[in-house]
């Protein structure tokens, strides 16, 4: 059927290019490939649409692309949400948002409705498929009441569980193995707390100056951070917790709401059992100017006191989304080798790739 489409892509030519028309031509295949993506889709909901007694749409994509069983189920409650969200399929077939930006969209339309749904549709076609995610958590937040958060707590402590074992008998000593379940709340906490333990560890093992990867593996450090955290919690630590790998809670002081920084709802329990003498509490003033989160060219680095402030506003990478813990304070609007000063509005927060990517068009400005 699309013989002539398949031998004009197998003809075009790839290696020897220049960088630019390799970029051109990465654009027009996703053009191609959303394009491809929102007809395959449609004709899904149509195959969910018959009514002569075959199998849904879900099996169909099985059985035609050998997809899983999760892909296909996902393809086919993407396939239904577009059919009720016409103006987002045509985004998706003009390449303006991803498949992953129409799969979330169809996420938030089973939460809410398609007609609200789309109303996010203008974030997604100027977002990052991964950052549209995050900040699309906060518009769907806005729309639990706290009843419903607080029940979905309830229901997540109440499964709670924890598993260990050894492996094979006692005589032959085997290795420990550890299978957990925790709220969602709580397991925040926990990953805070051990990512900065993880983060000491590969300080320790020499950093970004030294070859962490030939003291231990990511995973071997986790488990050690696990061990460490046992014996000593990071948090009694001499030097402290840096600020990016703390757990952050962003409190409203008008409206009392509470949500962590990906805009998931805080549950009121969890928030009520905090420990007060545990719990720091910050105020942050996004107007005006003072002292300290203006230091000019006094220090190259954000400040200590400029980090909070940071993770409050940018909640993470501009660009992708991720996790404070995993960025550098970049100076966005005039780069420091320019003369920028290191002030609160010429920073936001990128991680270690993104901030090479600015850097790199910087240069090529």
């Amino acid at each position: 059927m699309f013989t002539a489409e398949h031998d004009r892509l197998d003809s075009v030519r790839i290696t020897g290019r220049p960088r630019r028309d390799l970029r051109a031509l990465l654009r027009e295949l996703h053009r191609l490939e959303s394009h491809v993506s929102e007809r395959r889709l449609a004709v899904l909901a149509e195959l969910d649409a018959l009514t002569d007694g075959g199998v849904d749409a879900a099996a169909e994509a099985r059985s035609a692309t050998h997809r899983s069983a999760r892909a296909a189920e996902k393809d086919a409650r993407t396939a239904d949400a577009l059919a009720h969200m016409p103006t987002a399929a045509e985004s998706l077939a003009s390449g303006t948002i991803t498949v992953e930006h129409a799969e979330r969209l169809a996420v938030l339309a089973a939460h809410t409705s398609s007609t609200e749904a789309s109303e996010l549709l203008p974030l997604a076609e100027q977002t990052p498929a991964d950052l549209f995610r995050k900040k699309s958590n906060r518009w769907l937040s806005s729309r639990r009441s706290a009843k419903e958060i607080e029940q979905q707590h309830q229901r997540q402590r109440a499964e709670r569980e924890l598993s260990v074992w050894f492996e094979g008998s006692d005589e032959e000593n085997g290795a420990l193995l550890i299978h957990g379940r925790m709220d969602n709340a709580t397991g925040r906490a926990f990953v805070s707390a051990l990512q900065a333990q993880v983060d000491k560890l590969w300080r320790d093992d020499g950093g970004r100056d030294g070859t962490p990867s030939e003291m231990r593996t990511p995973a071997q450090r986790r488990i050690d951070a696990l061990s460490d955290l046992v014996r000593s919690p990071a948090g009694e630590s001499e030097q402290g917790v840096s600020v990016r790998n703390l757990m952050h809670i962003i409190v409203n002081a008008e409206s009392d709401e509470a949500e962590f920084l990906d805009g998931q709802p805080v549950p009121p329990t969890f928030l009520a059992d905090l420990d007060p003498w545990r719990t720091d509490v910050v105020g942050h003033v996004y107007s005006g100017r003072g002292k300290p989160l203006w230091t000019g060219r006094r220090h190259r680095l954000a400040t200590v006191n400029q980090w909070p402030v940071l993770i409050a506003r940018d909640r993470g990478c501009t660009d992708c989304g991720a996790d404070p813990s995993f960025t550098q304070a970049h100076h966005c609007e005039v780069e420091w080798e320019d003369g920028g000063p290191t002030d609160i509005d010429n920073l936001e927060l990128k991680c270690h790739t993104d901030h090479g990517l600015a850097h790199r068009r910087s240069e090529a400005a």
